[in-house]
């Protein structure tokens, strides 16, 4: 290999660490849990809390997963996945058997998956005033557990 050949290996190495690198620092700063720009205006915080898991999958039973996504503006959004093999889940609506507790208030979702099937996930969002740091969601009815209580940062 000539030696301006090597310079271009070289050059060419060097620059795929730089874009790696960079690529990499891009990925951590918009998942940290800081606050990123909207190009609405608006600004999204990152919650950073993970999922929390109620039920299972067994028999008579509906496993429940829940997280925190994202407060943007005045919306707090959670992702909610719902996955069981023998209940039918139709007869539930999570508009009316779920509600968010925090900053001393307790209010429904404005929107929340149709439930139907076995295996379900999507947005559940409410309208949040002020600053949320602490709070809970509570679901009631679905089987087999009657209350079930997701708690993020200390709210009961």
């Amino acid at each position: 290999m000539k030696k301006s050949e090597k310079y271009i290996v070289y050059a060419l190495i060097a620059f795929a660490m730089v874009v790696v690198i960079y690529s990499g620092r891009s990925f951590f700063e918009k998942n940290s849990g800081g606050v990123v720009a909207e190009s609405s205006g608006a600004s999204t915080t990152n919650l950073g809390f993970g999922t929390i898991l109620t039920g299972t999958t067994e028999t008579g039973d509906v496993e429940i997963g829940l997280t925190p996504v994202s407060k943007t503006g005045n919306e707090l959004t959670f992702s909610i996945s719902i996955n069981t093999h023998s209940v039918d889940l139709t007869p539930y609506n999570l508009k009316e058997i779920t509600t968010l507790k925090y900053n001393g208030k307790e209010i429904r979702p404005k929107s929340a998956p149709v439930l139907g099937g076995h295996h379900i996930s999507g947005a559940l969002t409410f309208d949040v005033q002020g600053d949320i740091e602490d709070f809970s969601v509570t679901i009631k009815g679905i089987p087999q557990v009657e209350k079930r209580v997701f708690n993020f940062g200390g709210e009961t």
